[in-house]
């Protein structure tokens, strides 16, 4: 496993990343939190109408830099693009990328009360 670990930080690039006025740029990705409330589909509507996704999550890093831009926002509760299409047993990501960083909880994402679309609380 070590070998590994130590090939995956050794094989990391920067992207340098050029982001319209209002967006956070990233390694490759323009993030906005935008506060509105709305459902999951409300919110990956409003993503689609500024060429966007509802945010996919594929590492650690990542994970702590939508962490601080969710903080600074008005509400700790976002969505994100994970979802349970009907009939599947796994979830996936609205934009297509494969379900690979899972850092939640035992248990989760929690589909006890029939969910199909799963949100982030940060606090």
């Amino acid at each position: 496993n070590t070998r590994i670990l130590i090939s995956a930080i050794y094989n990391w690039q920067y992207k340098e990343t050029i982001c319209p006025g209002g967006w956070l740029d990233h390694n490759g990705f323009c993030y906005q939190y935008l506060d509105e409330k709305s459902s999951w589909d409300g919110s990956s509507s409003a993503c689609k109408a500024l060429e966007a996704e509802l945010v996919s999550v594929h590492s650690l890093c990542q994970q702590e830099l939508l962490y601080m831009l969710v903080v600074s926002g008005s509400d700790s509760k976002v969505w994100i693009g994970l979802h349970k299409k009907d009939k599947l047993s796994s979830v996936q990501w609205s934009d297509g990328s494969p379900v690979t960083f899972t850092s939640w909880y035992s248990q989760e994402p929690s589909h006890s009360h029939g969910a199909k679309r799963i949100f982030t609380s940060l606090s």
